[in-house]
């Protein structure tokens, strides 16, 4: 949940691959052993900023800042986010560049974010 001045201040999202710092970013959510990408298209700001997420099915999701050598995504290791269900995390531009995710459940599905304040 945003505290009042983010949830005053969040953007709305903008064209995929757009330029603009709010624009959209989607991925496939396929099986385990899961996919690693980039949180944003271009880079978390200095100190982080709020990120917002939503999947159309539900998935397993963790963030880290290395993009090899990890666990995939699973039921005991990740965060279950629910399909159609908007998540808003602050992520930090140091721990939080990368995300592991991969479905829950038996369909394939899209992973949308887009950073959502300036």
């Amino acid at each position: 949940m945003l505290g009042q001045a983010q949830a005053i201040a969040k953007r709305p999202p903008h064209l995929a691959a757009s330029g603009h710092p709010m624009q959209v970013k989607t991925t496939a959510i396929l099986a385990s052993p899961g996919f690693a990408d980039t949180v944003l298209n271009g880079t978390i700001p200095f100190g982080g900023c709020w990120v917002t997420f939503t999947a159309s099915v539900d998935c397993y999701i963790f963030f880290n800042s290395i993009n090899t050598g990890l666990p995939a995504p699973s039921a005991t290791n990740s965060f279950t986010m629910t399909a159609g269900v908007e998540y808003n995390w602050w992520v930090n531009d140091t721990d939080d560049g990368w995300i592991y995710f991969c479905r829950a459940g038996a369909n394939d599905g899209v992973l949308t974010r887009y950073r959502s304040n300036l």
